[in-house]
């Protein structure tokens, strides 16, 4: 039934979330139970009055005006606990609530993050990082409400609801009738409207990742828009994204609206019947003023838990559509971590037999490529652009499976052991200038956290990076730009090369090192890719500065094969 459909998807979201919630069952329970209690405080807040009406109203004899002063005195007193209860109850809820939800929220965003961390590279190149940006904050955001605001408005709107009914019943069952006859009405309206606005959350979200990304992408590539003067088109573009985004999200509000509109006119339509009805009932004798005063009190007030289920109902469809989207993203298996065994401290040679990668798209990177990569040599890969090289340093990286074929080490293939510990023999400098805006320290402590200064320093050194400590007073604890921004494109190199010096790996990879630097700056790190490869097998890819790098093998690869294998 499409009815129970948001309750199967927040129950297969929960349990794939389930873990999050260890250790906090208890305070949940704590949480709901002062809702609960809340709620009671609530329902019998009406009957002070109607003590004091009926015994106001009691008939007496002619010209007698008498005023029960206990009765009063009692209706009073009572009105004013229940006021303070109540108050306790909100407050220690809401002490609860976002204690647990803090944490909660906290715990799902980890999850996600690490299960981000986890999947396989194909599955970043192809979905945009403002997206996923969108489902780790907002989406999971959204969740949280899903999990305490809606749910236990929701639940209190019921408890609420019910025992007003039952509290209307025992005083008339024809008024508690009359009272409820909207609720069928609400619930087909939100049954029909819930599942349209789900679905347009779900696009809302989709589009607001892609305006997300491109936000993203265009601030990383700031640079280049300005020097060709594209800000304005570059800003028109993220309006037209922003502008389909914000219609999505228009027709979300408007159908949310809609849902609460209903439940205004329908809670209406039942206490004016409940008056009309009332007040006919008061006349015949069958209900006295204090009934009606509680009746009308109680309509009220079931009012209130329509309207709420209404709005709640339109809180849910959106937080269920982020929730579907976290869930589908949970779904996405990770990397697979390979068996428990751990590699060779020292791999030796490693060998491709007739490996093929062929992309999800049809790209066919790799077409039998068959090399060896000897122990201990400064092997130097080339080829045309699109030939092969990256992949091959992400299949020795293990980011990439072979379609066909199988990369074997000097003690078996390379994916007999587990994937950690095999990218545990690797230093890697990639392409692309990847620093973090933090410290020097902690960028190079990526490649060892437990490194000290003195380790990192003598990295530096082997890296021909030393000299940054003259023109960078802060030393280790200069902060630099994201991306290494505040750097120099030679001194980022010398970072990236010292971040692999500290890494005591018996292969290093270096994918087109020289790639945008000066002669001087590619003599300095040519020397320091000798100095940090020593004792190591060094494979890198490049089409230049081979004077520079003096490779022991070059492997020439094109089309996805090898070309030419020599001595340099």
């Amino acid at each position: 039934m499409n009815f129970l459909r948001p309750f199967r998807e927040f129950r297969a979201f929960l349990t794939l979330a389930g873990p999050v919630f260890e250790g906090k069952r208890a305070p949940m329970a704590k949480a709901v139970g002062w809702s609960l209690a809340g709620t009671l405080v609530v329902l019998a807040r009406p009957w002070p009055m109607k003590f004091v009406i009926d015994a106001v109203t009691a008939p007496r004899a002619e010209g007698a005006i008498d005023v029960p002063i206990p009765v009063v005195a009692a209706a009073c007193a009572a009105t004013f606990g229940l006021a303070l209860v109540s108050g306790l109850c909100a407050t220690e809820e809401a002490k609860s609530t976002a204690d647990v939800a803090k944490s909660i929220t906290t715990r799902i965003r980890k999850r996600v993050f690490s299960h981000l961390h986890g999947l396989p590279l194909s599955f970043h190149t192809s979905h945009g990082s403002g997206d996923l940006l969108v489902r780790l904050m907002g989406d999971v955001s959204n969740v949280r409400d899903l999990i305490f605001e809606s749910w236990m408005g929701m639940g209190t709107a019921v408890v609420s609801f019910v025992g007003g009914v039952i509290a209307m019943a025992l005083i008339n069952p024809w008024l508690a009738l009359v009272a409820v006859l909207p609720l069928p009405l609400l619930l087909l309206s939100m049954r029909s409207t819930s599942v349209r606005l789900t679905a347009v959350t779900r696009r809302a979200r989709r589009k607001e990742g892609v305006a997300a990304s491109f936000a993203g992408e265009s601030l990383r590539q700031v640079v280049t828009i300005k020097a060709f003067g594209a800000s304005d088109d570059v800003t028109r573009a993220f309006g037209r994204d922003a502008r389909s985004s914000e219609r999505a999200a228009g027709m979300a509000t408007e159908l949310a609206a809609r849902i609460e509109r209903n439940g205004e006119i329908l809670a209406g339509l039942g206490l004016a019947a409940l008056i009309g009805l009332g007040v006919y009932l008061l006349q015949r004798g069958a209900v006295t003023a204090g009934d009606l005063v509680v009746l009308v009190s109680y309509a009220r007030t079931l009012g209130k838990p329509i309207r709420g289920l209404s709005k709640q109902g339109a809180r849910t469809s959106k937080a269920l559509a982020c929730a579907t989207r976290l869930r589908q993203l949970l779904e996405v298996p990770k990397e697979d971590p390979g068996p428990e065994t751990a590699a060779p401290s020292h791999p030796g040679s490693i060998e491709f037999r007739d490996v093929r990668v062929v992309y999800p798209n049809g790209t066919r990177a790799l077409d039998g490529l068959s090399c060896t990569f000897p122990e201990g040599k400064l092997i130097a890969v080339t080829g045309p652009n699109g030939a092969g090289k990256s992949t091959t340093l992400n299949v020795l990286l293990r980011l990439v499976a072979p379609t066909e074929g199988g990369v074997t080490c000097a003690d078996g293939p390379i994916d007999g052991y587990s994937l950690r510990s095999w990218r545990d023999r690797i230093a890697f400098v990639p392409q692309s200038l990847q620093l973090f805006g933090g410290t020097l320290r902690d960028n190079l402590r990526i490649a060892d956290k437990e490194a000290s200064d003195e380790r990192i320093r003598e990295a530096f050194v082997r890296a021909g990076a030393d000299d940054l400590f003259d023109v960078l007073p802060a030393g280790l604890d200069t902060v630099i730009g994201e991306g290494g921004s505040t750097l120099s494109g030679g001194q980022a190199r010398r970072v990236m090369l010292a971040r692999a010096a500290l890494r005591s790996a018996p292969i290093l990879l270096l994918d087109e090192p020289f790639a945008g630097l000066d002669p001087e700056s590619r003599k300095s790190v040519a020397a320091a890719i000798r100095n940090v490869g020593k004792g190591r097998t060094i494979i890198i890819v490049t089409h230049e500065a081979l004077d520079l790098v003096r490779p022991d093998v070059v492997l020439r690869i094109e089309h996805g094969r090898l070309a030419e294998a020599g001595i340099a």
